[in-house]
Parts: structure tokens; C-alpha cells; sequence
């Protein structure tokens, strides 16, 4: 099959959590671009409803919804309400997070437990929710949002480093669950990334992390855009179980 028709998603569904943010609408407007329809939810219903718009302004179908990722019914409708507006869902992208820092000693357990309820309770949620539809049809694509915090401790971040780990295991262990249905199930794990343009004076003032990427700049929500639409597409029908790092070298020279 030819490389362009391989990564085509025309007729393609993506659903995409926490698609209010950056990251999420970067996501989003890359697979609308490479021809999918899109479904964009998240706990923001401005910043999904501004995402939907977006991508509706280059001419693609979109939709948006509120959603509680950490409870089971409301995850439960709203996927129900995706496929009886939009027929079927190809591709779920888990992007909903908390990002949280704070010590250990001044975090309190509600806190935690909150980075864990939407990090990794919501990535389950999700899936657990789409996952029979995707079997049924023999075919599916789940791209779970990872971090290089899922292999690397930081301080002052226990609770979205425990997260994040979680994250990085339960793609393995999924991908190895659905592999007989045709599913893959891989993570995007952005490095230290700025939610817009690269702003360099900024970076100058910043030296001390700046200095430990190789390639001297924080990432930016496009730097997703080729991966997302490589693991959502044909192209990557043979990678599965994978958390792919886009950290401009970073977790090489630490």
C-alpha cells in the first residue's frame, strides 16, 4: 500500500479526552487533517467546544461533549452519545490528566488520589468503554497520553510520576489483551513541552532545564501532530505495547 494512503484516516472517528488542552487540540487538529472526524470531550466543555470549532474551521465534522472521565456512567453516555451521532469510534486518544507538583509532605490524599482518578482510572474508563465496540469490528487504534515522568522521577511530583508510571504498564499489558482483535494500543510520552510557540527568552531564562535537552528547545503541542497521526493510521498496524518519547534527546542524557 502506498505510505500516503497508509497514513490517510479518511472515514476514520477519533474520540480525544481532554481535548481542551494544547496538547489535546494539537492532536485533534492533526488527525482532522489527515481526513478523521472528530469527537472532542474533556472536563473543560469550553476548551473542547473551542477545539470542535477549530477543527469545523478546516472543514472537517466535529463535535464536543462534557465528561467526567472518572466516573463510569459518565464516560459510559458519552461514548454512547459518539456512536449514535458519529456511528463508530477508530481511534481513542486518552488525553485527559491532572498535572500536579507538590511535595510529599504538603500533598494531601485527596490530591493524590485525584492524579490518580483521571490519569489512570479515566485512561481505563475509556477504554473499558470503547474497547467492546473496537473488538465487535475486528479493528482499533488506542494512543494512551504518556510523559517522560512515566520513566523518570522528578521532584515534587510523586503523585503525576506514579500516574504516569501507571500509564506506561497498563499500555503494555492492554496492547497484549487486544492484540488478537486487531487493536493496538500504544503512549505518546512528551518530554518538557511549552503549551504554544517556543518562546526563546523565555528558554534563556530558563537554563537550567533548557540545558538538559539536547536540542536546546522545549517541545511544542505540533511536535505530536506526526506521531499521533503514524499511531492512529495503517502505518502503524505492526506497533503495539509501544510509549514512543518525544523529548528532543532528553531521557538520553539523563
Amino acid at each position: 500500500m502506498p505510505v500516503l494512503k497508509e497514513i490517510s484516516l479518511s472515514g476514520n472517528v477519533a474520540l480525544i479526552t481532554g481535548g481542551g488542552s494544547p496538547w489535546g487540540r494539537a492532536i485533534a487538529l492533526a488527525l482532522a487533517d489527515a481526513g478523521a472526524t472528530i469527537a472532542v470531550v474533556s472536563t473543560d466543555a469550553e476548551g473542547a467546544a473551542e477545539t470542535a470549532r477549530q477543527v469545523e474551521a478546516t472543514s472537517h465534522r466535529a463535535l464536543s461533549a462534557m465528561v467526567d472521565v472518572r466516573d463510569a456512567g459518565s464516560v459510559r453516555t458519552m461514548v454512547g452519545r459518539v456512536l449514535g451521532e458519529l456511528g463508530r469510534i477508530d481511534i481513542l486518544v486518552n488525553g485527559e490528566e491532572v498535572i500536579f507538583g507538590r511535595s510529599v509532605a504538603e500533598t494531601t490524599a485527596e490530591e493524590f488520589r485525584r492524579a490518580l482518578e483521571v490519569n489512570v482510572l479515566g485512561t481505563f474508563l475509556c477504554c473499558q468503554a470503547v474497547g467492546p465496540h473496537m473488538m465487535e469490528r475486528g479493528r482499533g487504534r488506542v494512543i494512551n497520553m504518556a510523559t517522560a515522568l512515566s520513566v523518570r522521577g522528578v521532584v515534587n511530583a510523586t503523585a503525576y510520576c506514579a500516574s504516569k508510571g501507571a500509564i506506561e504498564n497498563f499500555t503494555q499489558a492492554l496492547a497484549l489483551e487486544w492484540a488478537e482483535y486487531g487493536i493496538t494500543v500504544n503512549a505518546l510520552g512528551p518530554g518538557w513541552f511549552a503549551d504554544g510557540p517556543v518562546d526563546v527568552e523565555r528558554d534563556r531564562a530558563e537554563r537550567t532545564l533548557v540545558r538538559m535537552i539536547p536540542q536546546q528547545r522545549r517541545g511544542v503541542p505540533d511536535d505530536l501532530a506526526g506521531l499521533s497521526i503514524y499511531m492512529a493510521s495503517e502505518a502503524g498496524a505492526y506497533m503495539t505495547g509501544q510509549t514512543v518519547f518525544l523529548d528532543g534527546a532528553m531521557l538520553g542524557h539523563l
